[in-house]
């Protein structure tokens, strides 16, 4: 995964990544990180990851979104809207 420097996923388009796997307990869970057009692998914040893994957030594997550092850690993203 990379590291966000300054503002340069501000205003930007990503393409979604879902890693399925199961955790020590059994329970399946998916990773979400958003990829840039370099091929760069940005992760998402636990509430993307919670919202995808609760049902509450209809994103699926190779959709695009804009998103935007998260205000309490740069270094994550948050989904700023779905893309058509």
């Amino acid at each position: 995964m990379e590291e966000i420097k300054s503002n340069e996923a501000y205003d930007k388009e990503y393409t979604v990544k879902l890693e399925e796997k199961t955790l020590e307990n059994g329970t399946k869970w998916t990773n979400v990180s958003f990829v840039d057009e370099t091929g760069r692998e940005f992760p998402t914040t636990n509430n993307v990851e919670e919202d995808f893994n609760s049902g509450n957030l209809k994103i699926s594997q190779g959709c695009k979104v804009r998103a935007f550092p998260a205000s309490t850690n740069k270094n994550f993203l948050q989904i700023g809207e779905i893309l058509p």
